[in-house]
């Protein structure tokens, strides 16, 4: 296609609107950045402003109700093959971009199309033909949700680790490519597809529940599909605080599981349990004698909390901690004033 640059000079028209009076700029910016703005209205922003504000024009570079031309504009580089400005770079990811400019960005920014939301298969598969192995594009493109199976199974055999992780993470692929992965020779590897949604329950649980390294196992409990009784099993069987402090950041982790990782000495396994909303009253009041600072103002904070917990965290020695158990609506008068009067 013709050399891509950028366009004239947009306050070139004599006669530009003159909105100041009615306008102030900061309802320009946000003008500028919402998808709810008529077309209209963000050319004629882009048109008047855009080669004044920087910052205007990163707005309307991002809006996905910019119109495709603006963005085509937005996104041009200047004779030198130089980027014009940060919203160039924004532009070119933005998921309105017209076919055109992805058509340019195949081979004059790869790493950007592979970012838009937009790129098809096709293009895709472009800018994997045409990059080398180690091409940061081939990385950010095994991520895309519009990689086709037939390519992702191509890269799911890419002789880098780096690339197998990007692809294993994507959420887009059909389970029976994340399960391969799972078994993948690189446990980085392995972890990424532990840790995504989209692979089947049955093979997390077994990632979670195997001899496997602690990171793949900590992924594969900390997989949103991960059940219950999975969660309790791993917690009974396992010492490891990764997959414990996974185990109770899980939504899924029930009660009676975070009791029992109410009782681990570990820092960060007490603060995900003090942080978890079914935490039950008896294991947040347990928690609530823990040495660190940062454990009692979690259960400080937690609505869960039983009000006579919350009346001695009033009187903590750490301020932070007095002041979140007297901003918590379960402490009792008595607590908020035992706080209100230990104020530094």
């Amino acid at each position: 296609m013709a050399e891509f640059v950028a366009g004239p000079d947009p306050l070139a028209p004599p006669d530009p609107p003159r909105w100041w009076a009615e306008i102030d700029y900061e309802d320009m910016e946000l003008a500028a950045a919402r998808p709810g703005t008529a077309p209209e209205l963000l050319r004629a922003i882009h048109q008047t402003y855009s080669a004044v504000f920087p910052a205007l024009a990163e707005r309307l570079a991002g809006n996905p109700a910019t119109p495709p031309d603006v963005i085509f504009e937005l996104a041009a580089v200047d004779e030198n093959g130089l980027d014009v400005a940060e919203h160039a770079r924004i532009a070119r990811r933005n998921g309105s971009a017209p076919a055109e400019l992805r058509a340019w960005l195949v081979a004059g920014d790869p790493v950007s199309l592979t970012a838009n939301p937009s790129a098809t298969p096709d293009e895709l598969d472009a800018v994997l033909d045409a990059a080398y192995d180690g091409d940061v594009a081939v990385w950010t493109a095994a991520t895309h949700p519009n990689l086709s199976v037939e390519t992702a199974e191509r890269l799911a055999a890419h002789p880098l680790d780096v690339v197998r992780w990007h692809l294993a993470a994507n959420t887009a692929l059909p389970g029976a490519l994340l399960d391969k992965l799972s078994s993948d020779d690189a446990a980085p590897v392995r972890a990424a597809a532990a840790a995504n949604p989209s692979l089947p329950p049955a093979r997390a649980a077994e990632l979670a529940l195997g001899h496997q390294p602690e990171k793949v196992v900590a992924a594969a409990v900390s997989n949103p599909g991960t059940t219950p009784d999975v969660l309790a099993q791993v917690v009974a069987d396992t010492w490891s605080a990764k997959a414990r402090r996974a185990a109770a950041a899980h939504p899924a982790c029930p009660p009676a599981v975070l009791a029992l990782l109410a009782e681990d000495p570990r820092v960060t396994v007490q603060l995900e349990t003090a942080r978890h909303p079914h935490t039950p009253p008896g294991a947040l009041a347990r928690l609530a004698g823990s040495d660190r600072g940062k454990v009692r103002r979690a259960v400080a904070r937690h609505t869960s909390t039983p009000p006579e917990t919350l009346a001695v965290l009033a009187a903590d020695p750490d301020p932070k901690v007095r002041g979140d158990a007297a901003a918590n609506k379960r402490t009792p008068a008595h607590g908020k004033a035992a706080a209100g009067l230990l104020a530094d």
